[in-house]
């Protein structure tokens, strides 16, 4: 549709000129998360990038249900960008939807809950992730470009959306409300990758919220 990488990456300032900074996900990891100074301007540029809705296709997530029954949770990621989500050395970049569902504040489901050093449970499939993998001729996971034989790509397209339903049966003594809520997350390296070569920056690896949503569900 004619998007430049100017329109996202150098916008214009209130005087009418670009910022020329030409802002993009990757931090200087030798500098703490909260003294890096771009920190601001890549979570502002993430946040244009993606978006997540309780809805697929016109059908939305319930507003009531009983205990017992199974909770659906209907959920979509859009890309907002014209390059794929991640981009650049997608092998290393990882996206992901966080899941959870409280009862009375107590967790009776999640999925892709990790904190800064953890990595994701790439075998749980309950896991919707957008990242790539590189496979030596062996069909090894790599992360050596020279090595590479074979690729397989779980980026989001461009203005594209992939969906997910989340089935949870939920317990017969269930009371209360129930809160789910959802958070598309971003970081430019997984940790593995980090701990395997610069173990001393793992602290200053963020974790960044794209977008996030929330439901209060009634049980009935």
């Amino acid at each position: 549709g004619g998007v430049s990488c100017q329109n996202c990456h150098m916008p214009l300032k209130d005087d009418g000129t670009h910022d020329h900074r030409f802002v993009g996900v990757d931090l200087d990891l030798a500098i703490p998360i909260n003294e890096n100074p771009s920190y601001g301007d890549v979570e502002e540029l993430l946040s244009t990038s993606a978006n997540i809705n309780f809805n697929i296709l016109g059908e939305l997530l319930t507003n009531s249900i009983s205990a017992s029954d199974t909770l659906t949770i209907p959920l979509s990621v859009t890309s907002e960008t014209a390059h794929n989500f991640p981009s650049g050395t997608s092998f290393n970049r990882e996206a992901w939807v966080e899941i959870q569902v409280l009862n009375n504040e107590n967790l009776i489901f999640s999925s892709g809950l990790v904190n800064n050093s953890q990595s994701l449970d790439y075998s749980d499939e309950n896991l919707l992730f957008f990242t790539s993998f590189l496979y030596d001729e062996n069909n090894n996971l790599t992360n050596n470009v020279t090595q590479v034989d074979s690729m397989a790509n779980y980026s989001l397209l461009p203005y594209q959306s992939r969906y997910k339903y989340y089935n949870i049966s939920l317990p017969n003594e269930l009371e209360g409300d129930l809160l789910v809520t959802a958070k598309l997350l971003f970081r430019s390296f997984s940790p593995h990758f980090i701990l395997q070569h610069h173990p001393e920056f793992i602290e200053n690896l963020p974790i960044f919220e794209v977008d996030s949503i929330s439901q209060t569900i009634t049980v009935e």
